[in-house]
This record gives structure tokens, C-alpha cells and sequence, in this order.
């Protein structure tokens, strides 16, 4: 399953990229090398199947609350938390990623 673990917020306030990374959810442990993607590529990987958040702790890492896909006015697809549960924490909590200036990956 893929945990995101940082994100890019672009010049108008969405999440454009994120840092993931696969972990397998029996024992905690990465399955792979964390990697940069756009997006969409999240909403395609939610369609398949859940995709989670990990949080930095002061000693350790936390798993946060699952995403979801979203519609906005002009039908263009993003990504949220599922805040449905206790857990209350949003994208923008998370890490950010710096990328240079008109720097962008095509997924």
C-alpha cells in the first residue's frame, strides 16, 4: 500500500506533487524507495485501492488518515484526507517539498 509522506502545494494552494512510498501494513516496514509523483498519479492509485498518509512524531513515524479523490467546480481531480475519522489532520500537515522553479514531473 502507498503511504504519502510529503507534499508540493503549487502557487494556487493544491497539493500538485507528493513523496510516497510503498509499506507493507502487517509490519510497518517499506516495500520500496520513496518516490516523487504527480497527483494524478494518486487519484489513479485511490481508484485501485486505499492510499494512507505517515506523519513525523518526535521519536518515530505515525499513519494518518487515509485520502480521497475529489471533483472541484471545473472537474478537475485532487486529493484529501478522509477526516470521516478521529483523526482530523489534512495534507497541508504534512511535510512540504521544495521543487525549483518551473519544475515539474510528468506522471
Amino acid at each position: 500500500m502507498q503511504f504519502v509522506t510529503d507534499v508540493h502545494v503549487d502557487e494556487h494552494g493544491r497539493v500538485d506533487h507528493v513523496r510516497w512510498i510503498p509499506v507493507d501494513i502487517h509490519t510497518g516496514n517499506a516495500t520500496g524507495v520513496p518516490m516523487l509523483v504527480p497527483t494524478i498519479m494518486v487519484v489513479d492509485q485511490i481508484g485501485r485501492g486505499r492510499v494512507g498518509t505517515i506523519f513525523p512524531g518526535a521519536r518515530d513515524t505515525a499513519r494518518g488518515p487515509f485520502l480521497r479523490a475529489t471533483v472541484d467546480a471545473t472537474g478537475r481531480e485532487w486529493i484529501e484526507t478522509d477526516n470521516s475519522g478521529e483523526d482530523k489532520r489534512t495534507l497541508f500537515d504534512l511535510p512540504r517539498l521544495k521543487l525549483a522553479p518551473g519544475e515539474r514531473l510528468d506522471g
